[in-house]
């Protein structure tokens, strides 16, 4: 019976490393697909504006699909926004005020660069990388859009 629950504490370790391992690779994989999407890399405002109105909506991949973007290009984000809040206190409190002062402006435009050709060689973008729906631009297209408001 304790030898029991000790492989099942050792099973459950086993996993959660797992996962970890996946997590990693996958994240690995979305980042050899990246494309710039500006301005929403480098404005915390806009990207703040951006990711209050995708949790506001029940479609989130209506309004990705309407701008151009990817499941793959929001994961990168919030990673990407995630980590800098993470190693610069002084963003994360300019993000924590842009909640603030987006709400009720429209969306701020985005260009979307080119898909950058991913270095383990793979050329069929993983899964979230392709349009969310097949009506959408090109994942290698440059695009303007407007955005709705917040």
């Amino acid at each position: 019976m304790v030898e029991r629950a000790a492989f099942a504490h050792l099973e459950g370790e086993r996993d959660a490393s797992a996962f970890k391992s996946y997590q990693a690779a996958l994240e690995a994989a979305q980042d050899g697909y990246h494309r710039s999407v500006e301005p929403l890399y480098e404005d915390v405002e806009a990207w703040v504006a951006y990711s209050l109105a995708l949790g506001a909506r029940t479609g989130t991949a209506a309004l990705l699909s309407e701008k151009g973007l990817t499941l793959g290009d929001l994961a990168r984000l919030e990673r990407h926004w995630r980590q800098r809040m993470e190693q610069d206190p002084a963003i994360a409190e300019q993000a924590k005020q842009a909640k603030e002062t987006v709400v009720g402006k429209p969306l701020p435009d985005i260009v979307i660069g080119p898909r950058e050709a991913p270095s383990t060689g793979g050329s069929t973008p993983p899964p979230g990388d392709e349009p969310a729906d097949r009506g959408a631009a090109s994942p290698t297209s440059t695009s303007r859009r407007s955005a709705p408001r917040c």
